[in-house]
């Protein structure tokens, strides 16, 4: 079964605690999954709109399994999931009562070389200096990614709390060479830290103007 996303992209590794779903057909997908593996094709929407048909959805998506489901008074239900890895949506079979997909393993090309190594150590040190001076992380959060030797489950954690649109997100899903979404990567935090040390500095004078 398949689960049409708005406004998020659920990327593999990632456990997501806070996903709020409603439509008919949304809710049928994920009664289907919980009486069967529990696993869902969560794929986003090109249009954050109530079409919840193939033409509205991007073709790459998420395998995800639903870890926990809080049912609201309104039919609508809260879930958590966490994704497992990323798919190719091949077509539609099914659009009724619920979609269902075939999909295939998208395959992401992450074979490790210096180029990769470093390119990780400067997003990590960028992404560190970033978050100091937007909302410290605790400690244990950034010890935690340092520690990770998976370049894709790195890219997912960062990518998640540096808040990217879900367009920019969804490109970064579809992209199957690890180097280069790193390299997108380090170019939007060098850019995010010097916009974040411009302000600071213009703070800085218009307190001493002050």
């Amino acid at each position: 079964p398949v689960i049409a996303l708005r406004d998020v992209v659920l990327f593999p590794t990632l456990i997501v605690p806070n996903i709020i779903i409603g439509r008919p057909k949304t809710m049928a997908a994920l009664d289907k999954a919980m009486v069967d593996d529990k696993l869902v094709v969560f794929v986003t929407q090109k249009n954050p709109s109530e079409d919840v048909s193939p033409d509205n959805l991007y073709s790459v998506g998420t395998l995800g399994r639903v870890n926990m489901v809080l049912k609201t008074n309104g039919g609508a239900a809260r879930i958590e999931v966490e994704g497992i890895k990323r798919v190719k949506i091949l077509n539609y079979p099914k659009t009724e009562p619920y979609l269902s997909a075939k999909i295939e393993p998208f395959e992401v090309r992450k074979a490790g070389d210096f180029e990769i190594e470093a390119l990780l150590r400067s997003v990590l040190e960028q992404f560190d200096k970033v978050s100091e001076m937007v909302k410290p992380l605790p400690p244990t959060f950034l010890n935690l990614i340092k520690s990770i030797k998976d370049p894709e489950q790195i890219l997912s954690l960062i990518v998640y709390h540096l808040g990217f649109n879900v367009a920019d997100q969804q490109r970064i899903l579809e992209t199957a060479d690890v180097k280069e979404v790193l390299k997108e990567i380090n170019k939007h935090l060098v850019k995010e830290l010097e916009i974040l040390e411009t302000e600071k500095k213009l703070a800085k004078e218009t307190r001493k103007q002050l």
